[in-house]
């Protein structure tokens, strides 16, 4: 049946089914398809991304869902549109009574522009698909392997990324609940490990990363693209939801302490007064500093004064070359923090761009600085860019105390949904760092919702670093995906942890701060997409992570009593 009202129906999430086949339609975009009860597909969409990797969003003109017991059809129009980028599709997307689902794509540029990447991008949940066998049919002939346990490394040869599937016009997985074909039609797909941007899926998209880019469209160009997935053998008849796929409840059950402590948690400075800072109570405050900036002792010497004056401690991340002019600011700021109480000190080359040999620290700059800063004091190093860079570019681990990159929720999407579900890729970033590092201790930051800057733009003003502005700080939003993170990442075992800039409202900063070092509790969630859990000692803080109402189900050990912090759940007693 045709939906009337195209205003209200644009926005509107809608659950659907056909034969085995149950799925989320959310705007123009597929979300959550199961077949029966296994997730095959996390996310199909269109994207357009512009000359420096900035995705241009849709908006959807109009949408029509035509739905029968055991199929559908969807019909739509959408339009991307910002600067000189003017791309407009139509799409029919279709569900038939063996699962088969299409979704088509016939697009119109309807301007001249730069681009680097417009098509449909398939996205595959984590879980199932780890260490599943494929079968990818490429231009060369058939090649065959298994998608990796720990994180593959997007790795630059020769200016090019090298993907982990190559291009190709078709892909077959093994999984555990059965075999799943997808079939691309109009272009050719590689395939990426997006967990290196902390995206809770492996990602298959158009256009292969060898060809030059950016592109360019002529005006009335068209691509049309189709991709069809498949079960190989049949899947058992999907249950019956009313409304919606995702549960509305949750079962917790709080375990056993572990041999495991909760890490430091810190946050950045901002324009924090030593008040705020003593009221949030953090382990540490993050400062940077670029010691080539004019006045950059000046600055800092006033931020040092505020944490002087706040009793806490600093972690300093400091941006360095190997020259004489650095090595003699070094020798200075040794002398300037002499009466600071130092966490950490971080070093990292300055103006490192991604895919680049100063992508990460290097032997010579540890090195260099521990010649001239005397202070005895951890000293670690990294990336200030994204784990992807940590992983491409891996730094010498006998030379450092720890290893550190930072996080944000928005590399490639920034609706509430995909912003959530990085929370599922957090830790398997501090697990694969373990396996190629002897396990040095890592520590985290800064852990934003918005990227600081985009390491990989082409436009140098489009790279530059602009502050965090994402309008969902403060929200209950923000509070469960931060209560959500320090879950995961103190659970994966994270040397510590440093988050944001001094927030108006601490929230459950605060709570994760004041148990620092305190004893983990082994904790379950039978829902762990929808709810987040962090036993410490005594104290357990949970946090929705739907925007639906959920209700929880506490499972303690006999002789366990625990202090809540709750974010937007509701328990109920046990049945």
């Amino acid at each position: 049946m045709a939906v009337a009202d195209q205003s209200s129906a644009v926005r509107e999430v809608r659950a659907l089914r056909a034969g085995p086949l149950t799925l989320l339609l959310d705007g123009p975009d597929i979300r959550r398809a199961h077949l029966g009860s296994s997730e095959i597909i996390r996310r199909i969409h269109v994207t357009v991304r512009d000359c420096n990797w900035e995705t241009i969003p849709a908006t959807v003109i109009w949408r029509e869902v035509h739905e029968r017991a055991d199929h559908f059809e969807i019909d739509l129009a959408a339009r991307h549109r910002a600067g000189h980028i003017d791309f407009a599709w139509s799409g029919r997307i279709s569900g038939a009574t063996d699962g088969t689902l299409r979704y088509r794509m016939n697009g119109l540029c309807r301007s001249e522009f730069e681009y680097n990447r417009i098509g449909i991008c398939v996205l595959y949940p984590i879980a199932p698909y780890v260490g599943a066998r494929f079968e990818a049919q490429t231009e060369a002939g058939i090649e065959r392997g298994r998608l990796p346990l720990e994180i593959a490394p997007q790795r630059f040869k020769d200016g090019v990324y090298v993907p982990l599937i190559p291009a190709c016009g078709e892909l077959r997985f093994e999984l555990d609940a059965g075999k799943v074909g997808v079939r691309f039609e109009g272009e050719l797909w590689e395939t990426e490990d997006q967990r290196n941007w902390t995206d809770a899926s492996f990602k298959s998209f158009p256009t292969p990363m060898w060809r030059p880019f950016p592109q360019r469209s002529t005006a009335n160009a068209r691509l049309v693209q189709e991709i069809t997935i498949e079960a190989e053998r049949g899947y058992p008849p999907a249950p019956v939801h009313v409304g919606r796929i995702e549960p509305d409840r949750a079962v917790v059950t709080v375990g056993d302490p572990l041999d495991q402590r909760m890490p430091p948690i810190g946050i950045g400075l901002g324009c924090g007064t030593a008040e705020l800072i003593r009221a949030l109570a953090p382990a540490h405050v993050r400062i940077e500093v670029d010691v080539a900036a004019p006045e950059w002792s000046r600055r800092m010497q006033e931020q040092l004064d505020r944490c002087v004056a706040a009793d806490v401690a600093v972690e300093l991340a400091i941006f360095a070359e190997r020259c004489a002019e650095d090595g003699a600011a070094l020798e200075r700021l040794d002398e300037t923090l002499r009466p600071v109480r130092l966490a950490r000190v971080l070093i990292f080359h300055r103006n490192s761009r991604s895919a680049t040999a100063s992508e990460t620290t290097s032997r010579a700059l540890v090195e260099f600085a521990r010649e001239r800063l005397g202070r005895e004091c951890p000293l670690g190093g990294g990336t200030n860019m994204n784990f992807s860079e940590l992983n491409r570019t891996r730094p010498p681990r006998h030379a450092l105390d720890f290893l550190a990159w930072s996080i944000n929720a928005q590399t490639h999407e920034s609706d509430d949904r995909s912003v959530m579900e990085t929370l599922e890729a957090q830790p398997a970033t501090v697990a694969s760092a373990r396996s190629f590092s002897d396990d040095l201790p890592v520590c985290l930051g800064p852990i934003t919702l918005a990227p600081r800057f985009n390491p990989v733009a082409r436009d140098p003003a489009a790279r530059s670093a602009r502050p965090e502005q994402d309008p969902r700080l403060g929200t209950a939003f923000a509070e469960a995906w931060t209560a959500g993170s320090v879950a995961g990442l103190a659970h994966a075992g994270a040397a510590a942890l440093t988050y944001f800039e001094l927030p108006h409202h601490p929230g459950v900063l605060a709570d994760a701060c004041e148990l620092a070092g305190r004893k983990l509790r082994r904790v379950a969630v039978d829902a762990p997409m929808s709810v987040s859990a962090l036993a410490v000692e005594h104290r357990l803080l949970l946090a929705n992570l739907t925007d639906s109402p959920m209700r929880v189900e506490l499972r303690l050990p006999a002789e366990a009593t625990v202090d809540l912090d709750r974010y937007g759940v509701e328990l109920v007693p046990l049945c």
